[in-house]
């Protein structure tokens, strides 16, 4: 998850193939307490449904299910099962009324569980998806009512239903929850992303003064979180996007300024890798080619393995001539 909020694809699925097979080496060892099978079966569902491989995780999720069974103690796991189920077999389905009411049903059933709020989440996408935007906007309500605490969750309800709110013609109301969210859960990914979210209304509507009152506003909010927690594992994502910011209202200054920081405090992450490139090209598109070589050797210092690693040479080349 860490590696995900820097933006390193690569090292999360090389961490998760990791977890797997250590989850896999416990399970053959000499036999495990019930309740620690159950536990380490369902940690290796969830390793192999993060790299995508569906049906391991299904034959997983059999052993785990027949694990709980055989101990009562662990009753407190069928929610998850349950739903971890309707995950793997249920979310692709053409009419989505039978997933919806098992996920829902979850819900209903074990309104106490971890599970419940991300059942009644993915009830509401399902909704979304297949058209039923009123329904699906009051299920993404209904997750942050409910459960306020639950950080992540709540946040990207309130994400998807300003989203709907804005496509149903409430744009007042799609803007009051996407200004809140950075204020009610700052440090999540639907923060992250609430400003963007809000510029991109604008954009749409080819307002131009009101992307520009956005943007701006997106500059003080991530700036803000940022000072909040300057090395978080999700502050290179709120740099990105301050960096976005900066150069969708062509502040070469504050873009400059942004990139510094992101190199300096996160500089192997994904974000970095990109905040390098966006800055070299920006300083080219200014004839500010030291400052653009400075960008492209550090890239190469930082990522010398990167797919782009031979075209940032061949571009080096040319800025040398």
């Amino acid at each position: 998850s860490t590696r995900k909020d820097m933006g390193d694809e690569a090292g999360a699925k090389r961490e998760l193939e990791a977890s797997r097979v250590y989850y896999e080496g416990l399970l053959s060892q000499a036999p495990l307490d019930p309740r620690l099978e159950a536990q380490v079966r369902l940690h290796l569902v969830h390793s192999f449904l993060d790299l995508g491989r569906k049906t391991d995780a299904l034959a997983a999720l059999d052993a785990a299910e027949t694990a709980v069974v055989k101990e009562p103690s662990l009753a407190s796991s069928i929610p998850e099962i349950r739903y971890t189920r309707i995950k793997l077999t249920g979310l692709e389905a053409k009419d989505p009324s039978a997933p919806v009411a098992a996920l829902e049903r979850i819900a209903f059933d074990f309104p106490q569980s971890q599970v419940a709020p991300l059942a009644l989440f993915d009830a509401a996408f399902l909704l979304e998806r297949s058209g039923q935007l009123d329904r699906a906007r009051a299920g993404y309500e209904s997750v942050a009512a409910r459960y306020p605490r639950e950080a992540e969750t709540a946040a990207s309800a309130l994400l998807r239903q300003a989203v709907l709110e804005d496509r149903l013609g409430a744009w007042d109301q799609a803007k009051s929850i996407l200004e809140s969210i950075p204020t009610k859960y700052p440090f999540t990914s639907a923060a992250a992303q609430a400003p963007m979210t809000a510029a991109e209304h604008y954009v749409k509507q080819h307002d131009t003064a009101g992307t520009k009152a956005a943007l701006r506003r997106g500059v003080e909010i991530y700036q803000r979180m940022i000072a909040a927690d300057s090395l978080g594992a999700g502050t290179p994502r709120l740099r990105w996007n301050l960096i976005r910011c900066y150069a969708s209202l062509n502040d070469t200054p504050g873009t400059f300024r942004a990139v510094d920081a992101m190199v300096a405090t996160s500089p192997t992450s994904n974000y970095a890798a990109m905040a390098l490139l966006g800055g070299a090209k920006l300083a080219e598109d200014k004839k500010m080619r030291p400052k653009a070589a400075a960008y492209l050797n550090r890239f190469l210092q930082e990522f010398p393995n990167s797919p782009e690693a031979d075209r940032v040479r061949a571009r080096l080349r040319e800025l040398a001539k």
